[in-house]
């Protein structure tokens, strides 16, 4: 596409320098990884010379994030074609123009308080989230209300309410990624077993997700499986241990929520959670949780 990239150190590794404009044109990404890549081209794409194709040969991990990133480049003015999550062609010449904005909630976040009233009983509402929004991880409240609980919205607050024994489901995740964990803790409590696929690339993530969320559970006392691409959980009684969070915010916050259902949990390095969410244990201090 152009652009002049190199390492002045180790390559493959950072510090890289960036410089020259983007040509534009044609150019294959493996997203199988993870959709960033693709996300970060595409957002740059309204500024090359010439339109850029992007054709993505395999099959794109956590493709849901791309309809968030073609939605806001819409909003902002962007314009382009695309087929499925294989193919897309950005315009040049139709850079993004300035507007007022209001960014929805985040349902990655939202999770674990949904997650909070599964596991612990009761209703938890959050505000500030779009109930039709292109968000994957927006498919846990679908999980949520195939495990037994019951969901609804209300202009920009959706609620969740336990309303008897969880029961365990088999579920495709691919597109949700960043709610695995907190859907491992509430299937930890369930009455049968969960299985959950499309988590191989979550190796990749700040830790190695699926491993650090096995070796806990099956800590605390859970009948653990894992293949290349799923989990399941068989339920089992548990107990309090220490985890550690490799300093990956989203499993302190997802063994946060199952602590608070089983008790004596300790999560060393609670600070790792601001990379996502700096407000949140006074956010459960708040609600009298802690």
């Amino acid at each position: 596409l152009g652009g002049d990239v190199a390492f002045t150190g180790q390559p493959g590794f950072p510090p890289i320098r960036v410089s020259g404009s983007l040509r534009g044109g044609k150019a294959a990404i493996d997203g199988s990884v993870s959709s960033q890549f693709v996300s970060s081209v595409l957002m740059a794409a309204p500024y090359a010379d010439e339109d850029v194709e992007l054709t993505l040969p395999a099959t794109v991990a956590s493709r849901s994030y791309l309809d968030v990133t073609a939605d806001v480049m819409l909003r902002f003015g962007a314009r382009f074609d695309r087929r499925g999550y294989e193919w897309f062609r950005v315009e040049s010449g139709a850079p993004y123009r300035g507007r007022d904005y209001q960014i929805e909630g985040d349902y990655s976040s939202a999770s674990y308080f949904f997650a909070i009233a599964a596991v612990c009983g009761g209703k938890v509402t959050v505000r500030g989230l779009n109930p039709a929004s292109v968000q994957g991880d927006r498919r846990f409240l679908d999980a949520l209300e195939a495990m037994g609980c019951r969901v609804a919205a209300a202009g920009d607050a959706v609620t969740v309410e336990q309303t008897g024994d969880l029961r365990g489901i088999d579920i495709d995740m691919s597109s949700s990624p960043d709610t695995v964990q907190t859907l491992a803790a509430v299937a930890a409590v369930a009455a049968s077993p969960t299985t959950i696929t499309g988590i191989a690339h979550l190796q990749y993530k700040e830790s190695d997700r699926v491993g650090v969320t096995a070796d806990a559970l099956r800590r605390m006392g859970a009948g653990i499986t894992v293949t290349d691409d799923s989990l399941t959980i068989t339920p089992a009684p548990l107990h309090g241990v220490l985890v550690d969070p490799h300093d990956d915010h989203r499993t302190a916050m997802a063994f946060t929520v199952l602590g608070l259902a089983v008790g004596g949990m300790a999560i060393r390095d609670p600070g790792c959670v601001e990379k996502s969410f700096p407000g949140f244990w006074e956010a459960l201090y708040g609600q009298g949780l802690l």
